[in-house]
């Protein structure tokens, strides 16, 4: 299901009703999320947000924090860099590189839909749509490639791995990320 609802305290003919059930089917394959409804006093909020979890505020970059409002528009409507349209929920790669931070944004088209987001480099991943590129639990383990194992021993640290050069080998005068190394001779 791509459309996700979040029940609050709503209330039915006999009290609280199940925060699992809000009496009204959302969008979505298979149905099994629930919103709105008959029952009174429902405080829901449904967000597009195409497998996760998250609340609005995540997938809607706004400048004002929890300046959603009830019909999903940024209020004032100003978005973060990197972010566009109404709900601040479109990435725009011409902008602060999307806030893709250290990971290329891209665009590309699904039929007539164009969308944009991070592309996560090795060693990254997200967990759904238009997410930010997250490090992977140990990533040395998970990736044993990282890095070249002769020359070099991967590490983590300050949310990134890099490749920590062993004896005879160092990083280029411009490295990348920290994870290549060359080697040095003394003359």
């Amino acid at each position: 299901s791509s459309t996700f609802c979040y029940c609050g305290d709503s209330y039915g003919k006999h009290g609280k009703v199940l925060d699992n059930v809000c009496n009204s089917a959302c969008g979505g394959l298979p149905l099994t999320e629930y919103c709105g409804g008959p029952s009174s006093n429902n405080i829901y909020s449904l967000c597009n947000k195409l497998g996760t979890r998250q609340s609005c505020s995540q997938v809607h970059h706004c400048t004002t924090p929890n300046s959603l409002t009830p019909d999903m528009t940024c209020n004032p409507s100003s978005c973060l860099p990197g972010w566009y349209g109404p709900a601040c929920d479109l990435r725009n790669c011409n902008v602060n590189n999307g806030d893709c931070g250290i990971h290329p944004c891209s665009s590309f088209q699904i039929g007539s839909t164009v969308m944009t987001e991070c592309v996560c480099r090795i060693g990254y991943m997200k967990y759904f749509y238009n997410d930010y590129c997250q490090l992977v639990n140990s990533v040395c383990n998970v990736f044993p490639n990282l890095c070249n194992n002769t020359i070099s021993s991967c590490i983590v640290g300050n949310g990134d791995y890099e490749c920590n050069c062993k004896t005879g080998y160092q990083h280029p005068t411009n490295p990348i990320n920290n994870t290549v190394c060359i080697g040095w001779t003394y003359f």
